[in-house]
């Protein structure tokens, strides 16, 4: 994607459709450092439930409209 607009609608629509999870392997870690945007908006709106850079980044999301 050109910005951080597109990346971030999608976890969006993903959670508003009960996904619990989003999971980053290893080869697309880079997206969290390019989208910087992107990257914030899964800090405020998921939390780290596991950061292994030589693996994976997951991040779990509660239901929509429910304070994390």
């Amino acid at each position: 994607p050109a910005d951080s607009a597109a990346p971030t609608a999608a976890p969006e629509r993903l959670r508003a459709a009960g996904a619990a999870y989003l999971v980053f392997p290893q080869v697309a870690l880079w997206w969290l450092d390019h989208y910087a945007e992107f990257r914030a908006h899964l800090d405020t709106h998921g939390r780290v439930v596991l950061r292994d850079e030589r693996t994976a980044v997951v991040y779990a999301f509660g239901r929509p409209g429910a304070r994390r």
